[in-house]
């Protein structure tokens, strides 16, 4: 488990994160790091662990947005998502077209950060020894455009497909057509578009 925070070692973190490894058995370790990218820098940060660690199967990345799980046997499912097409290289929760900043930006698909789930040799093959670029990641907008966004792009470049637990049938391959609808500034406010989102984790 990586925590965000501003505490330089472990025996500064608040003691309600030292509970979660009693209180939940596949937490073995709590690594502490400089808020810096936010989710995305904290993926980051599990991903070079596993390359540290020699790490080859599969991977799961979850921020504290989601809720769940709901159903027994929820990994699996997410499993099954990835296989359920043999160039998958990214699977989520939700994929969208959002743009990060305006109406006027091209759209780029992409699954949202708040899961992703993969293969460490796919993110190899993607990534190299890093989930970040060169570019900046001060601001929320910067994480989105260049964390969320910029992984999905990486692996769609690379000719593998992203996929989703909300659209399950769903196999996008870089210049396939984006089928759901898009609508800037949509959420929340578009009761007929709510059925496109979803930040349960299953």
């Amino acid at each position: 488990m990586v925590i965000n925070s501003d505490a330089s070692d472990y025996e500064k973190t608040p003691i309600k994160y030292k509970m979660l490894m009693g209180n939940f058995e596949f937490i073995s370790k709590i690594f502490i790091r400089e808020n810096h990218a936010l989710d995305i820098g904290a993926y980051d940060y599990g991903y070079k662990h596993c390359l540290n660690e020699g790490f080859s199967g599969r991977v799961m990345f979850i921020n504290s947005s989601v809720s769940g799980p709901h159903s027994d046997g929820w990994l699996d499912k997410y499993e099954e998502l990835f296989l359920s097409h043999s160039q998958i290289g990214l699977s989520g929760t939700t994929t969208n077209t959002s743009p990060a900043k305006d109406a006027g930006v091209s759209t780029q698909e992409h699954v949202q950060s708040w899961l992703l789930y993969s293969d460490m040799s796919i993110l190899k093959d993607c990534f190299g020894d890093s989930l970040l670029s060169n570019a900046s990641y001060k601001t929320k907008l910067d994480v989105i455009e260049n964390g969320e966004i910029y992984i999905s792009q990486k692996i769609l470049n690379k000719g593998y497909g992203i996929n989703c637990m909300a659209f399950p049938k769903l196999h996008f391959f870089k210049g396939d057509s984006w089928p759901y609808p898009f609508k800037f500034r949509w959420r929340g406010r578009d009761k007929s578009l709510q059925q496109f989102i979803n930040t349960t984790i299953v």
